[in-house]
């Protein structure tokens, strides 16, 4: 399960920064998800990859931030103001190598007799803020 779970964890990590260069959250929504399903491909053991893209803005004087899973209302982007980042959470089922048929000691145990579920986040900082709004 954890060479699964790294696997998960880097191909979340590369899918953000992709996202991260986009033009667009839209072409960053579709980066995100395309290099995920790239990325995992070759592992069998990974299941139910769901993806999901956020807004992170960051207020430089205040340090509070607010975040959005759509685009920004146009005109609202101002980088002397805020930085931005794009929060890719991924959750996933995760497969045990070694499978515990009928249980374990009667029990069933994610991780040990089926897929456990784990959630990963990467952040990354987005070059291009004024495509956010598209």
């Amino acid at each position: 399960m954890g060479y699964r779970a790294s696997v998960v964890y880097f191909a979340t990590d590369a899918a953000c920064r992709k996202a991260s260069k986009a033009p667009s959250f839209t072409e960053a929504q579709t980066r995100a998800a395309a290099t995920m399903t790239t990325n995992l491909a070759p592992f069998p053991g990974i299941s139910n990859v769901v993806p999901a893209l956020s807004i992170k803005v960051k207020a430089l004087s205040s340090g509070s931030y607010t975040t959005s899973t759509t685009v920004l209302p146009a005109g609202s982007v101002n980088t002397s103001q805020n930085i931005y980042f794009v929060i890719l959470g991924v959750d996933a089922d995760i497969d045990p190598l070694v499978h515990f048929a009928g249980g374990f000691m009667g029990l069933n145990i994610p991780g040990l007799t089926g897929p456990y579920t784990l959630h990963f986040t990467s952040q990354a900082y987005v070059e291009n803020p004024n495509g956010l709004t598209e």
